[in-house]
């Protein structure tokens, strides 16, 4: 029960007052107030249970609430707390950021030390990622496989649009000087560009399109020059080539994404190619780079009826399964109209595809 442990925490931040008595995990329609600052967690279905403090920085939203807040102070952020679809679909429908407990209790943890501290300075709302010190901007994701048409491009054009639309600042980056998918599907034309020089693109975010292999520019060369796009933005979704050799930046960026703490999907599909390919570079080229700790492996079901489960591709990849995506009609929609599912209308179905991707960010790959 995630609401009761997480409410058990929060008392610890500071000194709990309670709107009204008898919290249950279906239906926490209370409101609770740390300490004088008002980190407010109203519940799911009314809001009967106390007035939200006009000093209110923070506002929790449970994941089954229906109706909304009739005033939110001016200063405060809100955020949906919770797991899986629930949490998901309320952000969704409310377009607010959706957060784990875990990252709930460290914006609480900011709020109520600098309280304590007497520290009147605001605190960071601008990522939800605890690192225990001021948050760095520049995450750098990774979405790579040794295998072509495995879903790499649909992940890192949605999920770079996930988060763009949370009011991240993002930028794509297409390391696949041959494909040039992702290139293509944003600019509707196969050109090439410039790390140095990212565009702007009608998602609400930015695209270094496809970057030509450079054998004349040096390892250390384009790590500065990836660390250097990094420091302008909240997240970098790159999108790699589909196979085993790496060009210059893919290794590149690779090896940045481990060094500052960065992700790594490494993504296959239900077939026995895909699986011979992945489990080809988890087998060489994945200790070579000391890339292991943080690549997590994705399943993606490109076919109906995929010959293989995702359960048995993990265990023939040799890897934990760390998400699943299914099939989704809405990927070849995507194409066809040249735009992300997060900026199409949806019926009440939602997406299959961006459920699974905010799954994944609830185990805290982004």
């Amino acid at each position: 029960m995630w609401l009761q442990k997480f409410l058990a925490q929060l008392k610890h931040k500071g000194k709990l007052k309670k709107g009204r008595e008898g919290v249950n995990e279906r239906n926490p329609c209370r409101i609770y107030t740390v300490g004088d600052i008002g980190i407010t967690i109203p519940g799911a279905r009314a809001w009967d249970g106390g007035e939200i403090p006009p000093s209110a920085k923070l506002i929790f939203l449970a994941p089954q609430e229906e109706a909304g807040p009739r005033k939110i102070p001016p200063e405060a952020k809100v955020y949906i707390v919770g797991h899986g679809l629930a949490a998901w679909r309320l952000a969704v429908s409310k377009g607010l950021p959706a957060i784990t407990p875990e990252k709930a209790l460290a914006l609480a943890g900011e709020i109520t030390s600098q309280e304590n501290s007497g520290d009147q300075a605001q605190p960071n709302f601008g990522s939800t990622r605890s690192t225990g010190k001021e948050n760095k901007k520049g995450t750098i994701i990774v979405v790579y496989s040794s295998k072509t048409s495995v879903g790499k491009t649909s992940a890192t054009a949605n999920l770079g649009t996930m988060l763009a639309k949370e009011g991240k600042k993002v930028c794509l980056v297409d390391a696949d000087p041959g494909g040039r998918t992702l290139t293509s599907l944003a600019l509707g034309i196969a050109t090439t560009g410039d790390i140095a020089s990212p565009q702007k693109i009608p998602w609400g975010l930015d695209l270094v399109p496809s970057l030509p292999d450079s054998p004349a520019l040096g390892i250390t060369e384009a790590k500065n020059s990836i660390r250097k796009l990094a420091g302008d933005y909240d997240f970098i979704l790159v999108d790699a080539p589909g196979r085993l050799e790496l060009p210059l930046y893919t290794r590149a960026f690779l090896e940045t994404a481990v060094e500052t703490a960065g992700h790594i999907i490494l993504m296959a599909s239900c077939d026995h190619a895909a699986v011979a390919a992945v489990r080809a570079f988890v087998a060489g080229k994945m200790d070579e780079l000391h890339i292991r700790p943080v690549t997590r492996l994705v399943v993606n079901q490109t076919q109906p009826l995929p010959p293989l489960k995702p359960q048995e591709v993990a265990k023939r990849v040799g890897l934990e399964l760390t998400g699943i995506i299914p099939h989704d009609h809405l990927v070849d929609r995507m194409f066809a109209e040249g735009k992300p599912i997060p900026l199409m209308r949806l019926g009440r179905k939602g997406s299959a595809f961006l459920n699974a991707l905010q799954e994944l960010r609830t185990k805290g790959v982004c």
